[in-house]
């Protein structure tokens, strides 16, 4: 059985990689433009601070911190992967 591609037809555990170091990225980033121009969100709006340093949605990191709940809880053993795009007949 083949293993399944992501989107952009990436092996998955390379996908993770990229991904990982896109958020090391984005943070850099962040945290260095807030260095130079002083703060720009307020430290008490974590949310919004962890949203705009990461480039993620809000909706996807009120996802995130969903799932991050359900795991340190025990409800979920860990944290899940993307949902299938691609069927496992192809």
């Amino acid at each position: 059985m083949k293993n399944p591609l992501t989107p952009a037809g990436i092996e998955p555990a390379t996908f993770r990689f990229v991904a990982q170091h896109e958020i090391v990225y984005n943070m850099h980033k962040f945290m260095k433009t807030e260095s130079e121009v002083s703060i720009t969100i307020s430290f008490s709006k974590v949310q919004t601070r962890v949203a705009e340093a990461t480039r993620v949605s809000r909706r996807t990191l009120c996802r995130v911190l969903k799932e991050g709940e359900n795991v340190e809880t025990g409800v979920a053993m860990a944290f899940s992967t993307p949902r299938k795009l691609f069927s496992d007949s192809e």
